[in-house]
């Protein structure tokens, strides 16, 4: 990253940021919910169709990253499975006290008119840029004293939150270019999700998924936004 540009707004410890990815012309993605509370440096991040079951939270005190099943989602299985999809707790710096936390990617490809047409003015609509396949919502975590990070004028700096332990967590938008198309690549897993969906009760109404992809070594949680049309 070059440093070329620095934020200076913040939101303060137990705040939440509300985002989506629109388009006037392909329609909107899934809405998101970034929140940190007040006393710790924890941060959670989650999509609101699966918000409900699962959620991805950051621990900076123990450096404990992970996918957590909630109690709700728990009780969709029998008998009950480990709480925890996937933990981490080597992670590489960016900058000093800096960590790439999380991406997800949303194409636009997978943009609908269905997708919360009226999302009300507590979510912040994020426009897709021209030119580009895909934006990545990218999660920037600084430890408590870290220098503040400049970046790139090509990321837009969405939304700044501190933390309960003087950290920030930082929101910002990357436009990307895919060398694959969500469908095609992940057919195997929207399959097994589709078949999952519908034994726990779907319909078959058009929803929206999200793709958690295994993380690289040291590297962030990447999950990718997935429009379920009707068959």
């Amino acid at each position: 990253m070059i440093p070329t540009v620095v934020w200076n707004s913040n939101l303060p410890a137990g705040s939440e940021f509300r985002f989506q990815l629109r388009d006037s012309n392909l329609g909107n993605g899934s809405s998101w919910k970034l929140r940190t509370v007040r006393d710790k440096g924890d941060v959670y991040l989650m999509q609101r169709e699966s918000g409900r079951w699962i959620k991805a939270s950051f621990h900076e005190d123990v450096s404990r990253w992970h996918y957590a099943v909630t109690e709700a989602g728990q009780n969709l299985s029998t008998p009950r499975g480990d709480p925890y999809l996937e933990v981490t707790f080597s992670h590489e710096s960016i900058a000093e006290g800096w960590y790439h936390s999380k991406r997800i990617v949303v194409a636009r490809s997978e943009l609908r008119h269905w997708a919360e047409p009226n999302s009300g003015s507590r979510i912040c609509g994020v426009e897709m840029p021209e030119n580009c396949d895909a934006t990545g919502f990218d999660l920037l975590l600084g430890d408590p004293g870290a220098r503040p990070l400049s970046l790139d004028s090509k990321y837009r700096v969405l939304a700044v939150l501190e933390r309960g332990d003087g950290g920030l967590a930082v929101l910002i938008q990357t436009p990307l270019m895919l060398d694959y198309t969500v469908h095609e690549s992940l057919k195997n897993e929207i399959a097994q999700a589709r078949f999952d969906l519908k034994k726990f009760g779907w319909d078959g109404t058009p929803t929206r998924i999200v793709i958690m992809v295994s993380s690289e070594e040291d590297g962030p949680q990447k999950e990718i936004e997935v429009a379920l049309d009707s068959e």
